[in-house]
Protein backbone atom coordinates (compact mmCIF):
# COMPACT_ATOMS: atom_id res chain seq x y z
CA UNK A 1 0.00 0.00 0.00
CA UNK A 2 1.12 3.65 -0.97
CA UNK A 3 0.87 5.94 2.43
CA UNK A 4 -2.14 7.65 1.19
CA UNK A 5 -4.02 3.92 1.72
CA UNK A 6 -4.47 3.41 -2.07
CA UNK A 7 -2.79 0.03 -3.43
CA UNK A 8 0.66 0.01 -4.78
CA UNK A 9 0.33 -0.18 -9.02
CA UNK A 10 2.58 -3.30 -10.00
CA UNK A 11 5.99 -3.57 -10.84
CA UNK A 12 7.19 -3.86 -14.19
CA UNK A 13 8.88 -7.44 -14.61
CA UNK A 14 7.07 -8.79 -11.91
CA UNK A 15 4.50 -11.41 -12.13
CA UNK A 16 1.19 -9.12 -11.21
CA UNK A 17 2.59 -6.72 -13.63
CA UNK A 18 3.55 -9.39 -16.31
CA UNK A 19 0.15 -10.85 -16.13
CA UNK A 20 -1.89 -7.68 -17.06
CA UNK A 21 0.27 -6.94 -19.42
CA UNK A 22 -0.56 -10.38 -20.93
CA UNK A 23 -3.88 -9.92 -20.68
CA UNK A 24 -4.24 -6.07 -22.05
CA UNK A 25 -2.38 -7.10 -25.02
CA UNK A 26 -3.80 -10.34 -26.01
CA UNK A 27 -7.04 -8.11 -25.77
CA UNK A 28 -5.74 -5.60 -27.92
CA UNK A 29 -4.34 -8.26 -30.75
CA UNK A 30 -8.12 -9.55 -30.74
CA UNK A 31 -8.89 -6.89 -32.82
CA UNK A 32 -6.65 -8.33 -35.95
CA UNK A 33 -9.48 -10.42 -36.69
CA UNK A 34 -10.46 -10.53 -40.31
CA UNK A 35 -13.59 -12.47 -40.78
CA UNK A 36 -12.98 -13.47 -44.30
CA UNK A 37 -9.99 -15.63 -42.06
CA UNK A 38 -6.90 -14.99 -40.55
CA UNK A 39 -5.49 -11.58 -39.10
CA UNK A 40 -4.60 -8.50 -40.40
CA UNK A 41 -2.92 -5.40 -39.48
CA UNK A 42 -3.76 -3.29 -36.54
CA UNK A 43 -4.09 0.75 -36.24
CA UNK A 44 -2.51 2.40 -32.80
CA UNK A 45 -6.07 1.59 -31.26
CA UNK A 46 -6.34 -1.71 -32.44
CA UNK A 47 -8.45 -1.47 -35.52
CA UNK A 48 -7.89 -3.39 -38.33
CA UNK A 49 -8.67 -2.08 -41.80
CA UNK A 50 -11.53 -3.70 -43.25
CA UNK A 51 -10.41 -3.58 -46.80
CA UNK A 52 -6.98 -4.73 -46.05
CA UNK A 53 -5.27 -7.80 -47.31
CA UNK A 54 -4.38 -10.80 -44.94
CA UNK A 55 -0.67 -11.60 -44.44
CA UNK A 56 0.47 -14.69 -43.74
CA UNK A 57 2.77 -13.45 -41.51
CA UNK A 58 0.64 -11.88 -39.24
CA UNK A 59 -1.71 -14.53 -39.55
CA UNK A 60 0.82 -17.47 -38.51
CA UNK A 61 2.25 -14.57 -35.39
CA UNK A 62 -1.47 -14.25 -34.03
CA UNK A 63 -2.15 -17.79 -34.40
CA UNK A 64 1.39 -18.53 -31.63
CA UNK A 65 0.30 -15.26 -29.84
CA UNK A 66 -3.33 -16.83 -29.30
CA UNK A 67 -1.99 -20.33 -28.57
CA UNK A 68 0.43 -19.23 -25.75
CA UNK A 69 -2.65 -17.07 -24.53
CA UNK A 70 -4.68 -20.65 -24.23
CA UNK A 71 -1.54 -21.95 -22.76
CA UNK A 72 -2.10 -19.57 -20.05
CA UNK A 73 -6.12 -19.92 -19.38
CA UNK A 74 -7.21 -16.80 -20.93
CA UNK A 75 -10.88 -17.35 -22.23
CA UNK A 76 -11.51 -17.48 -25.84
CA UNK A 77 -8.10 -18.37 -27.22
CA UNK A 78 -8.91 -21.69 -28.64
CA UNK A 79 -11.73 -20.01 -31.14
CA UNK A 80 -8.93 -17.76 -32.38
CA UNK A 81 -6.39 -20.27 -32.73
CA UNK A 82 -9.11 -22.30 -34.46
CA UNK A 83 -9.80 -19.16 -36.98
CA UNK A 84 -5.43 -18.69 -37.64
CA UNK A 85 -5.47 -22.65 -38.48
CA UNK A 86 -8.57 -22.73 -40.76
CA UNK A 87 -6.91 -19.35 -42.89
CA UNK A 88 -3.41 -21.72 -42.54
CA UNK A 89 -5.05 -24.68 -43.88
CA UNK A 90 -7.27 -23.15 -46.60
CA UNK A 91 -7.22 -19.21 -47.62
CA UNK A 92 -3.66 -18.84 -47.37
CA UNK A 93 -2.86 -22.42 -48.98
CA UNK A 94 -1.49 -23.02 -52.83
CA UNK A 95 -3.16 -26.22 -53.81
CA UNK A 96 -1.52 -26.39 -57.34
CA UNK A 97 2.26 -26.00 -55.79
CA UNK A 98 2.21 -26.50 -52.10
CA UNK A 99 3.42 -23.57 -49.61
CA UNK A 100 1.42 -20.34 -48.58
CA UNK A 101 0.63 -17.21 -50.51
CA UNK A 102 2.08 -14.25 -48.79
CA UNK A 103 -0.84 -12.11 -48.61
CA UNK A 104 -4.48 -12.65 -49.67
CA UNK A 105 -7.61 -10.44 -49.97
CA UNK A 106 -11.17 -11.06 -50.74
CA UNK A 107 -10.70 -11.99 -54.06
CA UNK A 108 -7.56 -14.36 -53.15
CA UNK A 109 -3.85 -14.24 -53.51
CA UNK A 110 -2.51 -10.35 -53.65
CA UNK A 111 0.94 -11.10 -54.05
CA UNK A 112 1.89 -15.19 -55.24
CA UNK A 113 5.35 -15.26 -54.22
CA UNK A 114 6.47 -18.29 -51.54
CA UNK A 115 8.58 -16.59 -48.93
CA UNK A 116 10.62 -17.94 -46.33
CA UNK A 117 10.03 -15.40 -43.99
CA UNK A 118 6.38 -15.59 -43.86
CA UNK A 119 6.48 -19.33 -44.00
CA UNK A 120 8.40 -19.25 -40.73
CA UNK A 121 5.55 -17.46 -39.42
CA UNK A 122 3.23 -20.26 -40.38
CA UNK A 123 5.38 -23.34 -39.23
CA UNK A 124 5.30 -21.08 -35.32
CA UNK A 125 1.59 -20.77 -35.21
CA UNK A 126 1.54 -24.28 -36.26
CA UNK A 127 3.55 -25.66 -33.52
CA UNK A 128 1.75 -23.21 -30.91
CA UNK A 129 -1.25 -24.66 -31.83
CA UNK A 130 -0.08 -28.16 -31.02
CA UNK A 131 1.74 -27.58 -28.12
CA UNK A 132 -1.95 -26.30 -27.31
CA UNK A 133 -3.34 -29.28 -27.76
CA UNK A 134 -5.41 -28.77 -31.22
CA UNK A 135 -5.41 -31.71 -32.75
CA UNK A 136 -5.54 -30.82 -36.40
CA UNK A 137 -2.80 -28.22 -35.93
CA UNK A 138 -0.09 -31.70 -36.35
CA UNK A 139 -1.11 -31.77 -40.51
CA UNK A 140 -0.71 -28.27 -40.87
CA UNK A 141 2.48 -28.38 -39.37
CA UNK A 142 3.51 -31.61 -41.17
CA UNK A 143 2.51 -30.22 -44.56
CA UNK A 144 4.50 -27.06 -43.62
CA UNK A 145 7.70 -28.62 -42.37
CA UNK A 146 7.38 -30.87 -45.60
CA UNK A 147 7.32 -27.69 -47.98
CA UNK A 148 10.32 -25.92 -45.58
CA UNK A 149 12.53 -29.31 -45.95
CA UNK A 150 11.77 -29.39 -50.00
CA UNK A 151 11.81 -26.04 -51.24
CA UNK A 152 13.51 -23.90 -48.31
CA UNK A 153 16.08 -25.60 -46.67
CA UNK A 154 19.61 -25.43 -48.36
CA UNK A 155 21.67 -28.87 -46.91
CA UNK A 156 24.89 -27.00 -48.92
CA UNK A 157 24.89 -23.69 -46.94
CA UNK A 158 22.69 -25.37 -43.82
CA UNK A 159 20.56 -22.11 -44.32
CA UNK A 160 17.51 -21.08 -45.87
CA UNK A 161 16.61 -20.04 -49.53
CA UNK A 162 14.93 -16.64 -49.53
CA UNK A 163 12.19 -16.95 -51.63
CA UNK A 164 10.54 -18.20 -54.70
CA UNK A 165 7.91 -17.91 -57.39
CA UNK A 166 4.44 -19.05 -57.39
CA UNK A 167 5.49 -22.43 -58.49
CA UNK A 168 8.80 -23.57 -56.76
CA UNK A 169 10.95 -22.63 -60.51
CA UNK A 170 12.59 -19.77 -60.15
CA UNK A 171 14.53 -18.66 -56.70
CA UNK A 172 14.84 -15.24 -55.66
CA UNK A 173 18.86 -14.15 -55.92
CA UNK A 174 19.09 -12.67 -52.27
CA UNK A 175 19.47 -14.12 -49.33
CA UNK A 176 19.00 -12.90 -45.62
CA UNK A 177 19.33 -12.76 -42.16
CA UNK A 178 15.97 -12.11 -41.11
CA UNK A 179 14.11 -14.90 -42.48
CA UNK A 180 17.50 -17.11 -41.23
CA UNK A 181 16.41 -15.84 -37.62
CA UNK A 182 12.36 -16.08 -37.74
CA UNK A 183 13.46 -19.93 -39.51
CA UNK A 184 15.04 -20.44 -36.00
CA UNK A 185 12.63 -19.33 -33.82
CA UNK A 186 10.15 -21.88 -36.48
CA UNK A 187 12.70 -24.60 -36.60
CA UNK A 188 12.96 -24.49 -32.41
CA UNK A 189 8.68 -24.65 -31.72
CA UNK A 190 8.75 -27.07 -34.60
CA UNK A 191 11.17 -29.69 -32.71
CA UNK A 192 9.01 -28.54 -28.95
CA UNK A 193 5.79 -29.43 -31.13
CA UNK A 194 7.13 -32.69 -32.66
CA UNK A 195 10.12 -34.16 -30.83
CA UNK A 196 12.10 -34.66 -33.85
CA UNK A 197 16.07 -33.54 -33.35
CA UNK A 198 16.60 -32.44 -36.69
CA UNK A 199 14.87 -29.18 -36.69
CA UNK A 200 16.56 -28.08 -33.20
CA UNK A 201 19.76 -28.85 -35.13
CA UNK A 202 18.91 -26.96 -38.19
CA UNK A 203 18.14 -23.40 -35.91
CA UNK A 204 21.58 -24.69 -34.20
CA UNK A 205 23.45 -24.85 -37.59
CA UNK A 206 21.97 -21.74 -39.00
CA UNK A 207 22.41 -19.84 -35.49
CA UNK A 208 25.96 -21.42 -35.50
CA UNK A 209 26.93 -19.59 -39.12
CA UNK A 210 25.49 -16.53 -37.86
CA UNK A 211 27.17 -15.57 -34.97
CA UNK A 212 30.59 -17.77 -35.48
CA UNK A 213 30.96 -16.20 -39.41
CA UNK A 214 28.60 -13.17 -39.94
CA UNK A 215 28.12 -11.40 -36.42
CA UNK A 216 31.79 -11.97 -34.05
CA UNK A 217 33.89 -10.71 -36.87
CA UNK A 218 31.86 -7.44 -37.69
CA UNK A 219 31.98 -6.87 -33.92
CA UNK A 220 28.45 -8.32 -33.45
CA UNK A 221 26.94 -5.49 -35.36
CA UNK A 222 24.86 -8.49 -37.65
CA UNK A 223 24.80 -8.00 -41.55
CA UNK A 224 21.31 -8.65 -42.89
CA UNK A 225 21.58 -9.04 -46.68
CA UNK A 226 23.55 -11.53 -48.80
CA UNK A 227 24.22 -12.90 -52.57
CA UNK A 228 23.22 -16.41 -53.13
CA UNK A 229 26.58 -17.62 -51.58
CA UNK A 230 26.31 -16.02 -48.59
CA UNK A 231 28.80 -13.38 -48.80
CA UNK A 232 27.40 -9.98 -46.98
CA UNK A 233 26.08 -7.17 -49.02
CA UNK A 234 27.26 -4.53 -46.77
CA UNK A 235 25.98 -1.45 -48.61
CA UNK A 236 22.22 -3.00 -49.39
CA UNK A 237 19.80 -0.69 -50.00
CA UNK A 238 21.89 1.49 -48.65
CA UNK A 239 19.46 4.44 -49.85
CA UNK A 240 16.57 2.89 -48.31
CA UNK A 241 17.29 2.63 -44.31
CA UNK A 242 13.59 2.83 -43.05
CA UNK A 243 12.67 -0.39 -45.29
CA UNK A 244 10.27 -2.27 -43.37
CA UNK A 245 11.52 -6.15 -43.75
CA UNK A 246 15.19 -5.25 -45.76
CA UNK A 247 16.94 -1.77 -44.65
CA UNK A 248 20.17 -0.45 -44.38
CA UNK A 249 23.03 -1.71 -42.06
CA UNK A 250 22.65 -3.87 -38.93
CA UNK A 251 19.55 -3.34 -37.44
CA UNK A 252 19.59 -3.03 -33.43
CA UNK A 253 16.22 -5.36 -32.78
CA UNK A 254 17.64 -8.04 -34.73
CA UNK A 255 20.78 -8.10 -31.89
CA UNK A 256 18.26 -8.48 -29.71
CA UNK A 257 16.15 -11.21 -30.90
CA UNK A 258 19.08 -13.07 -31.91
CA UNK A 259 20.38 -12.60 -28.31
CA UNK A 260 17.10 -14.41 -27.32
CA UNK A 261 17.34 -16.84 -29.51
CA UNK A 262 20.53 -18.43 -28.27
CA UNK A 263 19.42 -18.66 -24.84
CA UNK A 264 16.60 -20.61 -26.07
CA UNK A 265 18.98 -22.87 -27.96
CA UNK A 266 21.41 -23.51 -25.08
CA UNK A 267 18.22 -23.89 -22.89
CA UNK A 268 17.10 -26.72 -25.95
CA UNK A 269 20.33 -28.28 -25.91
CA UNK A 270 21.28 -28.14 -21.90
CA UNK A 271 23.89 -29.56 -20.73
CA UNK A 272 25.26 -30.59 -24.17
CA UNK A 273 25.26 -26.69 -25.55
CA UNK A 274 28.02 -25.26 -26.88
CA UNK A 275 29.66 -22.47 -24.93
CA UNK A 276 29.19 -20.34 -27.81
CA UNK A 277 25.65 -19.88 -27.61
CA UNK A 278 25.82 -18.19 -23.98
CA UNK A 279 28.89 -15.44 -25.09
CA UNK A 280 26.97 -15.01 -28.49
CA UNK A 281 23.64 -13.76 -26.59
CA UNK A 282 25.88 -11.73 -24.27
CA UNK A 283 28.09 -10.26 -26.61
CA UNK A 284 25.04 -9.26 -28.88
CA UNK A 285 22.67 -7.78 -26.38
CA UNK A 286 25.31 -5.76 -25.01
CA UNK A 287 26.15 -4.30 -28.55
CA UNK A 288 22.70 -3.43 -29.56
CA UNK A 289 22.53 -1.75 -26.03
CA UNK A 290 25.18 0.44 -26.48
CA UNK A 291 24.63 1.30 -30.16
CA UNK A 292 20.56 1.42 -29.86
CA UNK A 293 19.89 3.15 -26.42
CA UNK A 294 18.60 6.35 -26.81
CA UNK A 295 21.42 7.37 -29.17
CA UNK A 296 19.19 10.08 -30.50
CA UNK A 297 18.55 11.90 -27.25
CA UNK A 298 15.07 10.20 -26.74
CA UNK A 299 14.56 6.75 -25.06
CA UNK A 300 13.87 4.08 -26.79
CA UNK A 301 16.20 2.02 -29.20
CA UNK A 302 16.88 3.22 -33.15
CA UNK A 303 15.73 0.85 -35.45
CA UNK A 304 19.14 0.61 -37.31
CA UNK A 305 22.89 1.48 -37.58
CA UNK A 306 25.30 1.56 -40.00
CA UNK A 307 29.09 0.20 -39.49
CA UNK A 308 30.45 2.68 -37.84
Amino acid sequence: MSSDGAPDSPIPGQADWLSTETARLLAFAEGSWDPIGGFGRQDDRGVRAPAAAAELWITGRMTHVFALGELLGHLGGGELVWHGLDALHGRFADATHGGWYSEVDSGGPVRREKEFYQHAFGVLGAASAVLAGHGRARGVLDEALAVIDRRFWSAEWNMVIEGWDESFTEAEPYRGVNAAMHGVEAFLAAYDATGEPLWRDRALAMADRVMNQFAEPHGWRIPEHFDTEWRPLLDYNSERPDDPFRPYGSTVGHGLEWSRLCLHLHAAYGDKAPDWLGTSARALFERAVTDGWAVDGADGFVYTVDWD
